[in-house]
């Protein structure tokens, strides 16, 4: 990373938590280069493995069951009409 900016803030201060980066050596606080010369005063050790919520995909799922009833049902009832008559007339 490179800083030329002002007022850049690389690390979360309530938290107590900043960045992994993987060239620290372990000695606190991680200098980043730039002319800002900031620092990152809470490096992590590792990197943070944040829990990743995946969105639905249920209208994906939702259209195609509502194509699928809307062809279905129709061609269904369409059939059992089919068969009724069919049977009516052999009566």
């Amino acid at each position: 990373a490179k800083d030329v900016g002002r007022h850049n803030r690389w690390y979360n201060e309530s938290l107590k938590e900043g960045n992994y980066w993987s060239d620290w050596l372990g000695i606190l606080p991680y200098s980043i280069g730039g002319s800002a010369k900031t620092e990152d005063m809470y490096p992590l050790e590792a990197p943070f493995n944040s829990i990743v919520t995946k969105i639905p995909t249920f209208f994906k799922g939702r259209i195609a069951l509502v194509i699928s009833l809307s062809i279905g049902i129709p061609i269904l009832l369409a059939i059992s009409i089919l068969i009724v008559k069919k049977f009516k007339k052999s009566e």
